[in-house]
């Protein structure tokens, strides 16, 4: 069976098969963040990811990478991508650069950064939390009762009161004060799903 995943700024447009439509660089669509002077930080972009399967995922990892262009796409940063991805890391290393925030409903601390060993790879990836899930109750998303770490359940699940249909977090990233760089850097996230029908 095929399963489409859908990545969108909101449940409910991810729920209603739209994805980002952002204008990056070199062609590409994605996720755009804004500007970023040098020791501020980005407005937070909210990230919400559902998919069409009709089971559950068995597994459910965040993890960003340099971006890999393809499909047409090209790298249109400043710099490479091998530096691009260095330089987040050391921004991470140093307790700036991306941070995650998995609890969409009221998370603030945006805690879980990309730094070395930590969602730099998909050994280092980390699974989506309970408090990720979501599910969307005429326009409005909301926490289910009991989900799961992991396990994402189907758009429309006849579940989703309880584990959600899809799931939510939010993105902020950091420069430090000490940051001479000038120009556009261009990343990868990954969302990766195991399946078994």
């Amino acid at each position: 069976m095929t399963v489409t995943i859908y990545i969108s700024d909101t449940l409910q447009n991810a729920i209603g098969h739209t994805d980002f439509t952002d204008t990056l660089d070199g062609g590409k669509l994605g996720i755009h963040h804004g500007s970023l002077s040098n020791g501020g930080a980005t407005t937070v972009r909210n990230i919400a990811v559902a998919h069409t399967h009709t089971d559950p995922t068995l597994d459910c990892d965040l993890w960003f990478r340099q971006l890999t262009a393809g499909g047409g796409e090209a790298y249109a940063g400043s710099d490479s991508p091998v530096n691009d991805f260095d330089k987040l890391l050391s921004w991470g290393d140093d307790g700036k650069g991306i941070g995650v925030e998995f609890n969409w409903f009221n998370g603030t601390t945006f805690a879980s950064k990309l730094k070395t060993g930590v969602m730099d790879n998909a050994t280092n990836s980390i699974t989506i939390p309970a408090a990720s899930m979501a599910y969307n109750v005429t326009g409005t998303t909301t926490a289910p009762s009991s989900p799961v770490a992991g396990e994402v359940y189907p758009i429309g699940s006849g579940s989703k009161a309880t584990k959600g249909e899809g799931f939510e977090f939010k993105v902020k990233i950091e420069s430090p004060s000490s940051e001479t760089f000038t120009g556009a850097i261009e990343f990868d996230y990954v969302v990766e799903i195991t399946i078994v029908a």
